[in-house]
């Protein structure tokens, strides 16, 4: 338990300011460089929830197409009749 009272270790009180100083510094530092990395990664995650929300709409947007298609589309009856079976007309 000696360790809790510098001033018996025999080393001088101004050491221990000055490492007291470095290992403040550097918790400062590892605090900084953690927010980045939340920073970092909490844009890489609306990032990527963009994508996923922009290729959903691509993808609703070429399916409408298709199907838009499909029913001009005389040759394709039988597609036209499973879309409308599943559409519930």
């Amino acid at each position: 338990m000696s360790w809790f009272w510098p001033q018996r270790t025999g080393v001088p009180q101004e050491h221990l300011d000055a490492i007291l100083a470095e290992n403040s510094a550097i918790s400062s530092r590892v605090e900084a460089s953690a927010e980045e990395i939340k920073e970092h990664s909490d844009a890489e995650r609306q990032a990527l929830a963009a994508t996923i929300a922009d290729t959903r709409k691509r993808r609703d947007a070429r399916e409408s197409r298709l199907r838009e298609r499909a029913k001009r589309d005389p040759s394709l009856a039988a597609v036209n009749d499973v879309i409308r079976i599943l559409e519930g007309h």
